[in-house]
């Protein structure tokens, strides 16, 4: 499992999330204020997914390192 960001670092949504979310998310940036790699450290990680949960500031929601650029 490969984490591609850190804390601090700032993201957007992929095409495939805002379908998921909503076009309101377009063109807006987050910042990551966790990183979970089991879950142990986030109780909706889901190991099947195969990649990092993002949590950021300002979001409700987590996202997975796919649905991110």
């Amino acid at each position: 499992m490969q984490q591609r960001y850190n804390v601090g670092d700032r993201v957007s949504m992929t095409s495939d999330a805002l379908d998921n979310y909503g076009v309101k998310y377009e063109d807006k940036e987050f910042e990551i204020v966790t990183v979970s790699k089991s879950a142990t450290d986030h109780p909706g990680f889901d190991g099947s997914a195969g990649c990092v949960l993002y949590d950021f500031k300002g979001l409700t929601f987590s996202l997975y390192d796919y649905e991110l650029k």
